[in-house]
């Protein structure tokens, strides 16, 4: 610690705080992005996807995320600014992440996903722009995905992930749609075409892990990736042909052999069968052998039911009765890889999103113990290790209001519909990073859910919600940079007892 700077520890331990709660809020927002689809289409239930998704972010964050980063995030401003005020930097920082935090969460709160990111960057372009207006970054160019950087990178990023989302994800429905669903034996033309989709998701996965965590880039040069991805694609897909395609017929078509197919399809096509129910009827079962109120909490907790929306909004049930229906058992076809991608997508973002909940914190923690600023600054495993546990409790604990509007709300999911947005969401970040696009998966998953519900009509879509969607994606440009320049401002503007030059008279006697 620098001489005469113990009156500034408060803004660390602040700073420290609001940085975990940072974290919770990035999981509160960017789970559903990798667990939505999974779950409404009942690939996964709340209680699997909370377990995947603890496992892969911890990996993501802790073992694959990057220790060396930027003092300033996206390069939004110019770290060079500061060396001469790094105390008004550290104070700028933890304005930063008061109001991120905050925002994240009233957000999340109002099932609104919005870009984490965003909210970040924007919030460190006002805090630059108060302390030093020249520091400020529009457009940078950088060495990691997605090359660009800077304020207006963020806001091109509401322009180009919304048209490759849309674009893209109504495309491979489409396909999937017109030769496989809608084909008179969609279950045997599903099995047909599953080593091919199994290759393209390990293949396209694998791509998405290597843009996506700086540590895989670093390994050797790109085309020994592309080689790597293409071979593991290749094996998956000859295992999927030798084993599981013969273990899903035989699984399938033995109870259609004994008549059960209609009685299948019905059962899991009503929609008065609600899984949640069955689990309540389970978990019912286990409190009666003695379990304990704590026990009872926590699987009160796992056991969302983002389904209920279903019954409870008669626009989302009429939305969701309006969809073509197509075979279940050549759906079903689809569950398996919709679980590979959303578990690739929660470790690409435990190892790059990890970041954005702790990279200021560190560069407050680093200006404090030296009084200086740098370029990059080092995160130990301990912060990487506070920003994996905040983002899963975020996730586990509060990601349930926009795994629902991402789910339910917008737009019908079934397995097709899902797979088709789950593989658009990792194959644009694939398609923008070689294009040297800015964009974001929020924006990227929201605007391919919606797309998958145009297809078929106007009827199929909920365009109120996705308005008040938009409306927040526009706020956040705005709201958080207004608080914090706020917060600035009349800390580093207001007369302080400790100016000398300002006079302070003592009080009447």
């Amino acid at each position: 610690m620098v001489d005469g700077w113990a009156q500034y520890c408060w803004i660390v331990v602040v700073g420290g705080v609001y940085t975990s709660v940072v974290g919770f809020g990035i999981g509160a927002i960017d789970w559903g992005n990798n667990f939505a689809a999974s779950v409404a289409s009942r690939a996964l239930s709340y209680r699997q996807a909370a377990v995947l998704g603890a496992i892969f972010e911890i990996i993501g964050a802790f073992v694959l995320g990057p220790r060396l980063r930027l003092s300033i995030r996206k390069g939004a401003a110019d770290w060079q600014a500061f060396t001469g005020q790094p105390e008004a930097l550290m104070y700028g920082l933890m304005c930063q992440a008061t109001v991120t935090a905050a925002w994240l969460l009233l957000c999340s709160r109002m099932s609104l996903p919005i870009s984490a990111t965003q909210t970040i960057v924007v919030a460190l372009g006002a805090m630059a722009f108060v302390l030093n207006k020249d520091s400020v970054n529009l457009v940078t160019r950088t060495s990691t995905f997605p090359y660009t950087g800077g304020i207006l990178a963020e806001c091109l990023s509401l322009i180009v992930s919304p048209f490759l989302g849309m674009l893209f994800a109504a495309l491979f429905l489409l396909i999937i749609r017109n030769w496989i669903l809608r084909s008179s034996n969609a279950f045997h033309k599903a099995l047909w075409a599953l080593p091919s989709l199994a290759c393209l998701s390990v293949l396209i996965s694998l791509l998405f892990l290597h843009e996506e965590i700086d540590r895989f880039r670093s390994l050797g040069p790109e085309s020994l990736h592309v080689t790597i991805a293409c071979a593991a694609g290749t094996v998956t897909a000859v295992v999927t042909a030798v084993v599981i395609v013969p273990w899903v017929r035989l699984k399938v078509l033995g109870p259609m052999l004994q008549g059960e197919k209609a009685h299948l399809n019905h059962a899991l096509q009503d929609q008065d069968l609600w899984i949640g129910e069955v689990m309540d009827e389970e978990k019912d079962s286990l409190l009666q052998q003695g379990a304990r109120r704590t026990r009872e909490r926590i699987l009160a907790i796992l056991d969302k039911d983002i389904h209920k929306a279903g019954k409870e909004d008669p626009l989302v049930a009429a939305m969701q009765q309006n969809t073509e229906k197509f075979d279940v058992v050549a759906e079903d076809c689809f569950k398996a890889l919709q679980v590979l991608l959303s578990c690739a997508m929660a470790l690409g973002h435990g190892a790059s999103n990890a970041i954005n909940a702790t990279c200021h914190f560190a560069t407050m923690l680093h200006i404090y113990q030296t009084g200086s600023v740098e370029a990059t600054v080092d995160q130990p495993l301990w912060m990487l290790a506070i920003a994996a546990v905040s983002i899963v409790l975020g996730g586990v604990l509060y990601g349930y209001n926009i795994m629902t509007v991402l789910g339910v709300k917008i737009a019908r999911i079934s397995p097709a519909r899902g797979f088709a947005i789950q593989l658009c969401s990792v194959f644009v970040v694939v398609l923008a990073s070689k294009l040297q696009l800015p964009i974001s998966r929020t924006f990227t998953t929201v605007c391919a859910t919606f797309a998958v519900g145009a297809l078929e009509g106007r009827r199929n879509t909920n365009k109120r919600v996705m308005v008040k969607i938009i409306s927040a994606w526009l706020l956040t440009l705005v709201v958080p940079a207004l608080f914090t320049a706020v917060l600035v401002a009349q800390a580093v503007y207001s007369p302080s007892i400790h100016d000398p030059h300002v006079a302070v008279s003592s009080p009447s006697s």
